[in-house]
C-alpha cells in the first residue's frame, strides 16, 4: 500500500502546475484507454473489462432477493463496512415503506425512459 502512495505522489509531481487541458493531451496522447458502462438509472461508471473477460452481468440479479437499498456500518479507517441485512431492502419490500416511494416514482420514470430508448 505504501509502495501505491509514493507511484501516486510522483504521478501527480509529473502534472505539477499543469492546465486540466495541459494534462488531458499529455494522457490522451501517452495514456491507455478503458472502456467504462455509465448505468443510465445512477449514472455510475463500471469498467467493461469485467465484460470483456466474461465477469460483468446485468441479467443475472434475482430482483426477488437483491437487496437495492443497503445499509452498511464501518468503524473508522480500516476497519471495513459491512451490510446490515436487517436493515436492507428488496424493491418489493421498499414498495411498502412511504419514505421510499419517491425514489421507487424515480426509478419507474427512467426505466420508461430506457425501454422508450430501446425501442
Amino acid at each position: 500500500m505504501a509502495e501505491r502512495r509514493v507511484l501516486k505522489k510522483k504521478a501527480r509531481k509529473e502534472f505539477e502546475g499543469l492546465s486540466r487541458e495541459e494534462k488531458k493531451a499529455i494522457v490522451t496522447a501517452q495514456g491507455t484507454e478503458a472502456l467504462y458502462m455509465a448505468c443510465p438509472m445512477c449514472s455510475m461508471n463500471r469498467s467493461l473489462r469485467k465484460y470483456l473477460d466474461g465477469e460483468l452481468r446485468f441479467t443475472d440479479t434475482d430482483l426477488g432477493i437483491f437487496k437495492v437499498l443497503v445499509t452498511r456500518v464501518g468503524g473508522g479507517l480500516g476497519s471495513g463496512f459491512f451490510r446490515l441485512d436487517e436493515k436492507s431492502y428488496t424493491l418489493e419490500e421498499m414498495k411498502g415503506m412511504p419514505e421510499y416511494q419517491d425514489i421507487l416514482q424515480q426509478i419507474k420514470e427512467q426505466a420508461r425512459k430506457i425501454l422508450e430508448e430501446l425501442k
